[in-house]
């Protein structure tokens, strides 16, 4: 194999998306499933407590990487919804800077 080669042009859909670091969210992905479903499944020595806990990580993960795998190339060219998308950060992180400054 040539070394121009990166590991996402040898991988499976599962870890391409189609997208730009499609690779590194499906390791991601995968990784956190992996450590995740022993909990969930109740595997897992004193996983009852957090059995639901992972239940919910493993949803959020699922749905956030399918939803930016469908949508990020249709938000990227919708330069309305990008810049209230970037307006809506800007004022999160505002925010958060000013929850940190009077928290001192």
């Amino acid at each position: 194999m040539p070394s121009s080669l990166s590991y996402a042009d040898d991988a499976g859909s599962v870890f391409t998306f189609g997208l730009k670091g499609g690779y590194e969210a499906g390791v991601k992905l995968v990784s956190v499933m992996a450590a995740l479903l022993p909990i969930a499944s109740g595997l897992e020595e004193g996983s009852e407590l957090l059995r639901s806990v992972a239940v919910v990580l493993i949803g959020g993960l699922l749905t956030s990487t399918l939803l930016t795998h469908f949508l990020a190339e249709r938000i990227r060219a919708n330069p309305r919804i990008s810049g209230s998308l970037e307006k809506l950060a800007g004022v999160f992180l505002i925010a958060f800077g000013v929850k940190l400054a009077i928290s001192r």
